[in-house]
C-alpha cells in the first residue's frame, strides 16, 4: 500500500489512507478493501472501526461497513488517536487538545497545546507539541475555567516529529525522520530506519511506519519489512 497514514487497532485490524487520492482502505488478508471514504489522518479503535480526520478537518467514524461513516461532533481536528479502552483524543486545528465524551456525544477541551497525539492502551494521551517536545497526560480534573477539564501534563524530556504508543506503553517516535523505540526512562534505541513520517503501534508493540515516499514499513520483531499492496 502506498499510503499517507496507517492505523492499527488493538485486535490487529489495519486501515490505511491511499496517498494518491486520500481514499480509505482496510486490510483484508493480503488485499486492501475500499471503505468508500476519504481522510488525511486515521486510527483504529478496539472493535476494529476507524476514526478519521478528513480534508475539511472534521472527525468521522466507521464501524467497518463500506460507506457507513458517522460524523463525531463539530470539532475541527488535525490529528486523532484511540486507546484500547476506546478513549478518543484529538488535536484541534488551533493546536488545542480534546477528548470525545461518548455519553454526551461532544468533544471536551483540555488545557495544553499539541500537533500530534497518540493514546496508550489505558486511554492516556501522549502528544508532540509545536516545539517537537513530547508530553504525557494525566490525571484529569473536571471542570476547568477556560477548558472543560484540566490535564496534568508531564514533560518527557525528548523531542519527536510523531509518536506512537502501543501495548504496555511501548513507545516509538520519529525524530528528523529517524525511528527510535523507548527502552526505559530517557532511553531511546535507534532502530536503524530513516525517512519516517507517521508511526502507529500494533498489539505486539511493533511499529507501523509510513515513510516519506508513502510506503509502509513494519518492524517484525527483528527487522524492518515492507508491506506490499
Amino acid at each position: 500500500m502506498v499510503a499517507k497514514d496507517v492505523g492499527v487497532g488493538p485486535d490487529g485490524t489495519t486501515w490505511a489512507i491511499r496517498a494518491a487520492d486520500d481514499r480509505i482502505f482496510r486490510q483484508n488478508g493480503s488485499t486492501w478493501q475500499d471503505m468508500d471514504g476519504h481522510s488525511l489522518r486515521i486510527d483504529v479503535g478496539p472493535n476494529g472501526g476507524a476514526y478519521v480526520v478528513n480534508a475539511a478537518n472534521t472527525v468521522w467514524y466507521s464501524d467497518g461497513t463500506p460507506g457507513n461513516w458517522t460524523q463525531l461532533g463539530s470539532a475541527l481536528a488535525n490529528d486523532i488517536s484511540v486507546g484500547a479502552d476506546g478513549t478518543v483524543w484529538i488535536t484541534y486545528t488551533d493546536r488545542g487538545i480534546g477528548r470525545w465524551n461518548a455519553s454526551t456525544s461532544t468533544w471536551e477541551r483540555t488545557d495544553g497545546s499539541a500537533q500530534q497525539v497518540s493514546v496508550s492502551w489505558d486511554g492516556v494521551p501522549w502528544v508532540v507539541n509545536r516545539s517537537t517536545q513530547i508530553w504525557r497526560g494525566g490525571p484529569y480534573v473536571t471542570p476547568g475555567n477556560a477548558v472543560d477539564f484540566h490535564t496534568d501534563w508531564s514533560d518527557q524530556s525528548h523531542i519527536a516529529n510523531d509518536i506512537g504508543v502501543g501495548h504496555e506503553n511501548t513507545r516509538w517516535i520519529s525524530e528528523g525522520g529517524r525511528v527510535y523505540r523507548s527502552n526505559g526512562p530517557g532511553i531511546w534505541d535507534d532502530m536503524g530506519l530513516d525517512g519516517a513520517r507517521n508511526i502507529d503501534v500494533d498489539p505486539q508493540g511493533n511499529a507501523w511506519v509510513v515513510m516519506q515516499d508513502n510506503s509502509i514499513i513494519v518492524w517484525n520483531g527483528s527487522g524492518w519489512q515492507d508491506i506490499q499492496t
